[in-house]
């Protein structure tokens, strides 16, 4: 569930009893908008989300940070047993964003590391595309979506 990393992140149909719910441009507050429904109508029992990079143009950083904890809380009160974040990444086209992608995701992981059983995994694309360079291959022409 998110924006277009996850959009054009997943093939469902190698994952079977998935659904890919990523919107290229969608923030944190869209996901909101369309939350409630799609638990309801999917009842999975883990959420992979994707979203914040696109808010923080127009949100700040605890703004987004809000909108992202009540997807979280209200994805566990519906059954979710486990939503996984793929944090933001350096994408090379969003340097002026950063600061405030990074400021965002350790924002979030002090929040998994709070929450109880482990309801909230973050994985950290950001450090970990810094690891391997964060070359140019990573990316499509535009800087900013990922390559195949």
């Amino acid at each position: 569930m998110g924006d277009s990393d996850i959009e054009q992140w997943v093939n469902t149909v190698v994952l079977p009893d998935s659904y890919n719910l990523g919107v290229g441009g969608a923030t944190c507050a869209d996901v909101m908008t369309w939350l409630d429904s799609s638990l309801s109508l999917l009842s999975p029992s883990r959420v992979v989300l994707v979203c914040g990079e696109n808010d923080l143009g127009d949100f700040t950083v605890a703004q987004t940070f809000a909108n992202f904890q009540r997807i979280v809380k209200r994805s566990v009160e519906t059954g979710v047993q486990k939503v996984v974040y793929m944090s933001t990444k350096p994408e090379p086209d969003t340097v002026e964003y950063h600061l405030q992608y990074r400021q965002y995701d350790q924002l979030i992981l002090q929040y998994a590391r709070a929450l109880p059983s482990r309801q909230l995994a973050f994985v950290d694309s950001y450090n970990g595309f810094l690891a391997v360079g964060n070359g140019g291959a990573l990316y499509q022409d535009d800087g900013l979506h990922l390559s195949s």
